[in-house]
């Protein structure tokens, strides 16, 4: 549900219209902000927190294009190692 309505508001940018340059980048970062964080929030077990994403590359940077892929990093407070 989440990956359908990002990939709708994609489209939505796309369209004729729609923002171009720079400002396309930033718009679908910022949608691509909302999605992720509605994911983690449907995730019981980040919900509570001690989890960050950072995003990296053209997506930190807010130049995205119609076909980049989303680069992120995901840190947990978890320590040690998991048996």
């Amino acid at each position: 549900m989440i990956a359908a309505r990002l990939r709708a508001r994609r489209e939505q940018l796309l369209a004729p219209g729609g923002p171009g340059g720079r400002s396309f980048g930033v718009t679908l970062a910022t949608a691509v902000d909302a999605a992720l964080v509605e994911a983690a929030r449907a995730v019981p077990a980040l919900a509570g927190g001690g989890v960050v994403v950072v995003a990296l590359g053209s997506y930190a940077r807010q130049e995205l294009c119609p076909g980049s892929d989303l680069d992120v990093l995901l840190l947990t407070e978890r320590r040690g190692r998991r048996g």
